[in-house]
């Protein structure tokens, strides 16, 4: 009986990973189009989206820094509060193109 109940969880957290991952690619394909076609009210609110599936992503991050400043949406200002990480070059990668964004640099 527990092997079967480990089974049932392990199966029901990789079909939650599999339509995570599958709503992730969603988005994110989403919010490229809305870039490619200019409509970059409709990029933050994917960017947004994103975000609430993983609020640490710098990349993320970045998509609503751009999105923002190209709708001259005021970002929100949780976006450069927020720590950035500093895990990676990447992440400071990302957190000093969104600073030059915001300068507009």
């Amino acid at each position: 009986m527990r092997k079967i109940v480990i089974l049932a969880l392990f199966f029901s957290f990789s079909c939650f990973a599999h339509d995570i991952t599958k709503t992730w690619a969603k988005l994110e394909s989403d919010y490229v189009i809305a870039i490619q076609q200019q409509e970059y009210k409709k990029a933050l609110k994917y960017a947004l989206e994103l975000n609430k599936i993983d609020p640490n992503d710098t990349q993320v991050l970045l998509f609503i820094v751009f999105a923002s400043v190209k709708s001259k949406t005021e970002l929100p200002n949780w976006v450069m509060e927020k720590p950035w990480g500093s895990a990676s070059i990447l992440d400071v990668f990302n957190k000093q193109l969104a600073i030059q964004l915001l300068n507009g640099s």
